[in-house]
């Protein structure tokens, strides 16, 4: 009886190795992940609405991602959760309050990895 308990157990180790191993097959690799930021109109207007638009690419498309723009402006950032647009582009909308260079952090939200990428943004 001792040697059927350590096959069960042995198989059920195996068994829950093999469930939590990858993201199902998908090869991910976080410094492959690329991302470009534009805004329309471009260059943004301050006072008026700008689309920020970001390109992803590096991630498989069947993995969950999100994004959020964070736009350091003042004192306190400001957060905006993008919309997935599809084919890896995210959009969201900032109204800028004065001329001038910007940095926003893009949150990236890859299945459970976070990565930042900080881009500039120009304002007139």
């Amino acid at each position: 009886m001792n040697r059927w308990m350590l096959t069960v157990c042995a198989a059920l180790a195996f068994g829950l190795l093999a469930a939590c191993s990858g993201s199902g097959g998908s090869s991910f690799n976080p410094d492959e992940v690329e991302v470009t930021l534009v805004t329309e109109p471009s260059p943004a207007a301050s006072g008026a609405p700008a689309e920020l638009r970001m390109q992803l690419s590096g991630v498989p498309p069947e993995m969950r991602t999100y994004v959020d723009f964070e736009v350091r402006a003042g004192e306190t950032p400001d957060l905006i959760r993008a919309e997935n647009e599809g084919g890896g582009l995210f959009t969201g909308t900032y109204r800028f309050p004065a001329p001038g260079s910007y940095d926003v952090y893009l949150h990236l939200y890859i299945e459970d990895l976070h990565l930042i990428k900080k881009r500039q943004v120009q304002v007139q």
